[in-house]
């Protein structure tokens, strides 16, 4: 945790306190992230029959599991994946944007915290409410048929459905 007197001396007294428990509970999730990695939560164990194992040619594991009777654990194994990747890109943002508003930088401050904000949390609540769909999706559809930056009525809709 930083220190008051580690504090950049731009970002006035008042809030040096609520400024060193965002950062806190940034280090709190990430320490999360970094122990879910840890604990290995995304992996997913393939039961064969006899000796079969999935081919060393194979260049889209997860699309090959699908193609082959293992949809459950490459539905798991996406969305884990997905989760994890979401939480760590979302927590890279917010900590920059903390950075930025330290400095005095509000505007960029803003700027980085918008994306985690409006769309890395939109794609956590789809995560959450419909982890088939955002996983067919991912799978099936083009980047602008799932990208969410510009929809806003379909992230207003799965903020309101994940409420």
């Amino acid at each position: 945790m930083v220190r008051a007197e580690e504090l950049s001396n731009v970002l006035p007294v008042e809030f040096h306190q609520r400024h060193q428990y965002l950062l806190y509970c940034n280090d709190i999730i990430v320490n999360i992230l970094h122990m879910a990695d840890d604990f290995e939560l995304s992996k997913v164990t393939l039961h064969f029959e006899n000796d079969e194992m999935i081919p060393d040619d194979v260049e889209d594991v997860i699309r090959w599991m699908f193609d082959n009777g293992f949809q459950i654990e490459a539905r798991n194994l996406l969305n884990a994946h997905l989760l994890f990747s979401l939480g760590g890109d979302m927590m890279m943002y917010l900590h920059e944007s903390f950075s930025c508003s330290e400095r005095g930088k509000v505007t960029v401050a803003f700027a980085d915290s918008r994306k985690p904000i409006q769309d890395t949390f939109a794609y956590l609540c789809w995560l959450l409410v419909d982890s088939v769909g955002i996983s067919d999706s991912l799978l099936n559809k083009t980047s602008r048929d799932y990208d969410l930056s510009s929809k806003v009525d379909l992230k207003k809709d799965l903020l309101e459905k994940a409420a």
